[in-house]
């Protein structure tokens, strides 16, 4: 089982509280061993939280392959999430050249287990203070 983090209820007048609840959340993620660059996470909370339904967890592979969780909410971005269960999904599009743009939609490089967040297998705590994930392998 892999382990990482998302967003869920409330309403715009606690974006000042929850925005204060971050904590910082770093991992690394690859595909069969390989460094997955572009793939963006999407973190849910896996329980009743009391994150707002507008906020928006969520981070993006660097190429080499790491990348660092930030929270958005209204106009709000902070670097991490708040501590809590979470599931992910992962999306993992081939990058287009400008002259391949052609209105098709770009292949998916990652099996749908991993997009659908009811069924992913990847699934995360935060704890209070720093989180450095351990790495994230994914498999076909």
């Amino acid at each position: 089982m892999l382990v990482l983090t998302a967003g869920g209820c409330g309403d715009s007048a606690s974006t000042p509280d929850v925005m204060t609840k971050l904590v910082p959340v770093t991992g690394s993620l690859t595909f069969n061993g390989t460094a997955a660059p572009g793939a963006v996470l999407t973190l849910r909370p896996a329980d009743g939280s009391t994150i707002p339904d507008n906020a928006f967890t969520s981070a993006v592979v660097g190429p080499d392959g790491k990348f660092e969780v930030r929270t958005s909410l209204s106009r709000s971005i902070g670097a991490g999430a708040v501590p809590g269960d979470y599931v992910v999904s992962i999306s993992w599009v081939k990058p287009l050249k400008p002259h391949e743009s052609d209105g098709e939609m770009t292949p998916e490089l990652l099996p749908a287990k991993y997009q659908d967040p009811k069924v992913s297998p990847v699934k995360i705590k935060v704890e209070p203070g720093r989180n450095e994930l351990p790495p994230l392998d994914l498999t076909p």
